[in-house]
């Protein structure tokens, strides 16, 4: 977080705009991160940004992540078929960067917008709200896609279990 305060302070001292974002990351990864036990601390993580932008004009941080239609492309089963939003599960396209950039700052209007299903501006006044609907999209996903879900979720527990073993665990 000092490396934040840093940029934070040095925009401010230089009266510099500054747009923070976090990444859209494809559901394979959010479903890894939620059986990894580590959804609390990505909401915490965000929260913790949001309260360090307290006094701070001119800075904007943009929530790109979630269980919007761009994270949930398929996955194609062939080899050498590119994905269209995203080059692996947690690197998302030049296609959906431009998408984040028009999001970003060709439609300020919508910064308040917390219903848009990609790219809110997180405040102190929506971040739990945010938030709510993150998980209530999380839930509406893993009911929809609960095979995907659960073979996710094992996935995970495997990997876990395999780090355990070998003593590296992620926690």
């Amino acid at each position: 977080m000092q490396v934040f305060r840093d940029i934070l302070q040095i925009a401010k001292q230089q009266h510099v705009d500054v747009n923070f974002f976090i990444s859209p990351v494809h559901v394979r990864l959010l479903e890894m991160t939620h059986a990894a036990g580590l959804w609390d601390e990505t909401e915490d993580m965000k929260r913790k940004l949001v309260a360090e932008m307290h006094d701070a004009n001119g800075v904007a941080l943009w929530d790109f992540s979630g269980y919007h239609t761009y994270a949930q492309e398929a996955v194609p089963q062939q080899q050498g078929v590119a994905m269209q939003w995203y080059l692996d599960s947690s690197h998302f396209s030049q296609a959906l960067g431009h998408i984040m950039l028009n999001r970003m700052f060709a439609a300020p209007d919508m910064e308040a917008d917390v219903q848009s299903s990609f790219g809110v501006r997180l405040t102190q006044g929506n971040i739990e709200t945010v938030l709510q609907q993150q998980r209530e999209q999380q839930t509406a996903w893993q009911a929809e896609q609960a095979d995907m879900s659960r073979d996710l979720h094992q996935r995970t527990e495997a990997i876990l279990q395999d780090k355990k073993i070998n003593g590296t665990v992620c926690k």
